[in-house]
């Protein structure tokens, strides 16, 4: 019998760390739960409902989608897919650079005249934004929202410590990757005058949610590495998801980020790493073999 038991909690334990895996795919599901059907062209708006949507990329990955650019208050123009009249929008950063009205970067010279695969640069939106050259488009896209201020120098997030943990984290990392090359990116990053950067542990990513009771610092998910809680079969519960997502990637996060985030620590059972779902919060047990994003963290 107790052979029985634990084949069926090892088969349970199997089937979540390969959900892990999977949870870009449920990720991006939710990030597309507003699309319209047909093609979605880099560039242009099209009207969902009552609301602007652009089309553009979310994040460093190649997937278009459409992304909420604007709430309109009198209605949506069909034809342009973008808000009727000259309404504030509060997710302008959303809008296409490339168009004649865009920002230069202050020498008098379009983004797109400068713009080589894997730059960052900055752009004075309010708050500032990180940008990134597209490798296929050759288009600065938005990367990131800053924290703070964004790095001139850079173009990348300046650090930025959070006032409840006292922990600075980095500018978000430039590509998902395996969670080796994570440990080492963040060994050998040199930014914002530091050098010390490290990967964070799961205890230290959880500083970073709000908005759900079960996965915040102190909330009912028994998953820590301070308190020895690491294994999956005795410390993962249900209690460490949130069930429902939003439209606002910083809803459950103090810091702008989408996907999974790679932490240190390890799942004792198996060749596996506690990481983050962003969107909605979830701890999940999730493959060294699979890419996923990696904040780093300093003290």
């Amino acid at each position: 019998m107790k052979k029985l038991i634990s084949s069926i909690t090892l088969f349970t334990a199997m089937f979540l760390m390969i959900a892990c895996g999977g949870s870009d795919s449920k990720n991006n599901d939710n990030k597309n739960q507003n699309q319209s059907s047909g093609v979605c062209t880099y560039g242009t708006y099209e009207c969902h409902g009552e609301d602007s949507y652009f089309c553009g990329y979310p994040d460093s990955s190649n997937e278009v989608i459409w992304i909420f650019a604007e709430k309109c208050n009198d209605g949506c123009n069909e034809q342009t897919g973008k808000c009727v009249g000259n309404s504030n929008s509060e997710n302008g950063d959303y809008e296409d650079p490339s168009d004649s009205d865009s920002e230069d970067n202050g020498d008098g010279n379009n983004y797109n005249e400068q713009c080589e695969a894997g730059d960052r640069m900055c752009r004075s939106i309010d708050p500032e934004h990180s940008f990134i050259c597209n490798e296929y488009s050759h288009t600065p896209i938005v990367f990131e929202k800053c924290n703070e201020s964004c790095d001139s120098n850079s173009g990348k997030c300046k650090p930025w410590t959070d006032s409840d943990s006292k922990l600075t984290w980095s500018a978000k990392a430039p590509k998902t990757m395996l969670w080796d090359d994570a440990v080492l990116y963040c060994q050998n990053l040199d930014e914002g005058d530091h050098d010390d950067w490290r990967m964070p542990n799961i205890d230290e990513l959880r500083t970073l949610v709000r908005n759900c009771s079960g996965v915040m610092t102190g909330s009912a998910c028994k998953i820590s590495e301070e308190n020895n809680c690491l294994s999956y079969v005795s410390c993962f519960e249900e209690s460490c998801a949130c069930t429902e997502t939003s439209q606002e990637n910083d809803h459950y996060l103090k810091i702008d980020d989408i996907g999974i985030l790679w932490s240190s620590s390890e799942v004792p059972e198996f060749e596996t790493v506690w990481g983050l779902q962003v969107n909605p919060s979830i701890i999940s047990s999730c493959s060294k073999a699979v890419e996923y994003s990696v904040r780093c963290v300093r003290n």
